[in-house]
């Protein structure tokens, strides 16, 4: 053997994957002839009667020698044949299309327990995110029920089962097998670092040693055998570990006196592995999954350093070829895992914004519905967005997720408390409402007209003031209110005569009045004729209002009357002092009061109209009028009668207030018009 071989083996990267048992079979021929060698030198004195054994069995059948030989080369080329499919390291399974429910996880999750086996984390992981998944799911499956069965979304609170925490109980004791694992897998390194160690040590005493080599021939071959059965080493010893051995075993080989026909065979069959090594790995390079390349390249680079030395004249060919695929691809790995950090830098920023937001949120300036309506919204789109983000660099995932997760929950943890308590408020309004519903129907067949109204105002004032109700009782309750209310002011108007019925009958008893004085003539003795006008005088001040229409010509007809009758009487009255038998404003409202008298009337008209609307606006404080169209026109309205009151109440003013030229005049046609009668 060359010594050029060290510093061919030297540059080999270390590799971080374990070989398959398969691979080295298919890969490993050159310990399968070594084997058999062995067991033909076990039956010899010394290698060279080894040698001279297998020359002399050469000669003897060839043919069956060299079959021998090219089976050894053929089985790794045809029926195991060194390609990107024998290489490819283990992908990582998916579990998504295997299980349809939490069960399913947990299921798996209890079997693997129980076969002993350690789940990697990023297994452990993956089974937590299906998991995740599968119970947003039932969660929102469960939620649609709870909607549909006519409940209250806002009453809807997921609660933990048992299966979440079996699932969490379960994923703790993973991870200590893993550690526990772990630790017995460093030891196991440790262990097996030692024996290397020793199998160098042995291999320097070796080639220093002063004895014929050839007689170390068989031990050299089981070192070999045993150094390859123990690959768990501590990574970072790995590469120093491998120069070591192999500058040894090179000085071996270059001591060793061996068959130079051997010795090319062994040369041969390490170069068709190799040159099958170069060309996987340069077919990596149009693997489209960069990361699946890279792993299995680190496990070529495994079997490239296991298969042997070769040819001196083309060691360096050779290594040269496998390097530079090897540079290419790392290079590609290098470049992806430098724009996925890039994203994930990316994502982080994107997340840590969204914290901020939801953070910032002021949830003591969140007094109603509407407002933690819109704020509900926002915070859900926020979490949608999340989402779609993707994930953060890994030692910054799982913090920033928790920080999202325990602003959201503040968040909502606030708004139950909210909505609790108006709730509460509203239950207490419920039953404040019902109480006045059962009173107004208590007093809705009361016949006590009048204090009857007064209590039903006060209830309705009452009703006013108590504040909103759940939605669902709002309108049913006013109906019930409002329906034992109109009840009472319907029979109210039935029961109580009208206005007009009372004009009319003062109406009818003032003609009457009116007819008894028209049958009056001078044959009545004057003092009777005096006592008779001033008894009608004062029976008619008893009389009350007529209709409108038919106030002037009453009066004017009663005084007529009385004018014609005081003539008779010579105009005194009781005590012989002359009395003013008309108003003090008669004429007054002959000069203007036909006008005011019907101001007056439509000013308490108008009052009466604002009146209205104002108590009916009262009604619609209790819900959400700001978007009202009946509640604007109501507003309107009241404002243009407001507006027309205050213009009729002008009007009045300077009737009741003439000028002074205006009022001497009324007052000379007073003196002269009205009748005095003594008292």
């Amino acid at each position: 053997m060359d010594s050029e071989m060290t510093n061919q083996e030297q540059e080999i990267k270390k590799s971080s994957a374990v070989t398959s048992a398969e691979d080295i079979a298919n890969l490993g021929t050159a310990d399968a002839s070594t084997a058999n060698e062995e067991k033909k030198e076990a039956k010899v004195t010394n290698l060279e009667e080894a040698v001279k054994a297998d020359q002399v069995e050469a000669t003897e059948a060839p043919a069956e020698a060299k079959t021998e030989a090219e089976a050894t080369v053929d089985t790794s080329q045809q029926e195991n044949p060194v390609t990107l499919d024998t290489v490819k390291s283990p992908k990582k399974k998916s579990f998504d299309h295997e299980f349809t429910s939490r069960q399913n996880v947990l299921a798996y999750m209890e079997r693997a327990w129980e076969e002993k086996k350690v789940l990697n984390r990023s297994e452990t992981e993956r089974l937590k995110q299906i998991f995740f998944k599968l119970s947003q799911t039932e969660l929102e499956e469960t939620k649609k029920a709870f909607i549909e069965a006519g409940k209250d979304v806002e009453k809807f609170l997921p609660t933990p089962d048992a299966i979440d925490e079996r699932m969490k109980e379960l994923r703790g004791l993973f991870k200590k097998r893993r550690e526990e694992h772990t630790q017995e897998v460093s030891k196991i390194k440790e262990e097996n670092l030692a024996k290397k160690l020793g199998f160098i040590s042995r291999l320097k005493e070796i080639v220093t040693s002063e004895d014929d080599i050839n007689k170390y021939y068989n031990e050299v071959k089981e070192i070999q055998r045993t150094w390859n059965e123990l690959r768990l080493i501590p990574e970072q010893k790995t590469t120093e570990l491998w120069k070591q051995y192999h500058k040894e075993v090179e000085k071996f080989y270059d001591r060793l006196r061996i068959n130079h026909e051997y010795r090319d065979y062994d040369f041969k069959k390490n170069r068709v592995i190799k040159e099958k090594l170069c060309e996987v790995a340069e077919g990596l390079l149009n693997e489209p999954d960069i990361v699946s390349a890279f792993h299995q390249l680190q496990n070529l680079h495994q079997e490239y350093r296991e298969a042997g030395p070769v040819e001196k004249d083309i060691r360096e060919t050779l290594w040269q070829r496998f390097k530079a695929a090897s540079t290419e691809i790392n290079k590609r790995h290098q470049e992806h895992f430098e724009k996925l950090r890039e994203k994930e830098n990316h994502n982080l920023d994107e997340k840590t914004v969204i914290c901020e937001i939801v953070e910032q949120y002021d949830l003591t300036e969140l007094k109603s519905f509407s407002d933690w309506d819109r704020a509900t919204k926002e915070v859900l789109a926020l979490q949608a967005k999340w989402k779609k983000i993707g994930y953060a660099p890994q030692k910054m995932n799982n913090k920033i997720f928790e920080r999202f997760r325990k602003a959201c929950d503040i968040f909502f943890e606030t708004k139950a408390k909210f909505f609790k308590e108006i709730k509460k408020t509203m239950n207490e309004n419920l039953a404040k409402k019902r109480e006045l519903c059962e009173k107004a129907e208590a007093l809705k067949d009361n016949t006590d007209w009048e204090e009857t109204a007064e209590k039903l105002i006060q209830l309705q004032k009452d009703w006013k003031a108590i504040g909103p109700i759940p939605r669902k009782h709002s309108d049913s309750l006013w109906k019930r209110f409002l329906e034992a209310c109109d009840s009472f002011f319907a029979k109210k108007k039935e029961a109580k005569p009208s206005k007009l019925d009372i004009e009319r009958k003062n109406l009818k008893a003032k003609k009457m009045l009116i007819a008894e004085l028209r049958e009056l003539t001078d044959a009545v003795p004057v003092d009777e004729l005096r006592d008779i006008i001033n008894a009608k005088l004062d029976e008619w001040k008893t009389l009350g209002h007529v209709p409108y229409r038919d106030k002037d010509k009453i009066f004017k007809q009663f005084h007529d009357e009385i004018d014609r009758l005081m003539d008779i009487t010579g105009g005194t009255g009781r005590g012989g002092r002359k009395r003013d038998h008309a108003p003090s404003n008669y004429y007054n409202q002959n000069a203007g009061g036909g006008e005011r008298s019907k101001l007056v009337r439509d000013a308490e008209k108008k009052r009466g109209e604002i009146s209205t609307f104002e108590n009916n606006l009262g009604f619609f404080k209790s819900a959400k009028s700001s978007n009202n169209p009946i509640v604007e026109e109501m507003l309107k309205n009241v404002d243009k009668l407001k507006k027309e009151l205050a213009t009729i109440l002008d009007k009045i003013k300077e009737i009741d207030n003439p000028t002074p030229k205006v009022e001497e005049e009324q007052s000379q046609a007073t003196t002269e018009e009205t009748p005095i009668v003594e008292e």
